[in-house]
């Protein structure tokens, strides 16, 4: 949707592999750094767009039940953000999520049942608390917003709380 309505649109990691863009770039990986290093460069080089970055080393480290790897893939994950929230301008607005739990340490490899974090940064917001939404569609519908084009056919925009 955000493509065809002229949005730059890169997909980087997983998500470049389950989901089609015609009309942007996608670059499947795995690797942590190697994926969360694409996306500071895609910050860098797109002025406006949507970048959609997929790490998929955690949900291996849970699936696998390593703890450890677990703990240092976070590790990674917090070093890039702190890269990337100061290369975000005034505009820019950062959406971290998980689709789903997986402990490493509840004794089996399935997917868990934890809240999901959803966490929404940008220069020109303070802080607030987005309460626990009904679906993750809510994310597409606040990007439609956000770039002003037809909103996805499930989901409510949380955009209006934050601004």
């Amino acid at each position: 949707m955000l493509g065809k309505n002229g949005i730059p649109t890169v997909l980087l990691g997983k998500v470049a592999d389950i989901v089609v863009n015609p009309y942007g770039k996608s670059i499947s990986c795995v690797d942590s750094t190697e994926v969360l290093d694409l996306t500071i460069q895609a910050i860098q080089d797109y002025l406006l767009g949507f970048i959609c970055t997929n790490v998929q080393e955690t949900d291996l480290a849970g699936h696998s039940m390593n703890t450890q790897w677990y703990k240092e893939l976070l590790e990674i994950v917090d070093r890039k953000l702190g890269e990337i929230v100061p290369l975000l301008e005034e505009q820019d607005l950062l959406v971290v999520m998980a689709d789903h739990g997986n402990d490493p340490e509840i004794g089996h490899n399935r997917h868990t049942r934890e809240h999901t974090p959803l966490l929404v940064y940008s220069p020109r917001i303070k802080g607030k608390h987005l309460n626990i939404r009904d679906t993750m569609a809510d994310v597409g519908a606040s990007a439609c917003d956000y770039f002003s084009v037809e909103r996805t056919e499930f989901g409510v925009s949380f955009l209006s709380e934050l601004i």
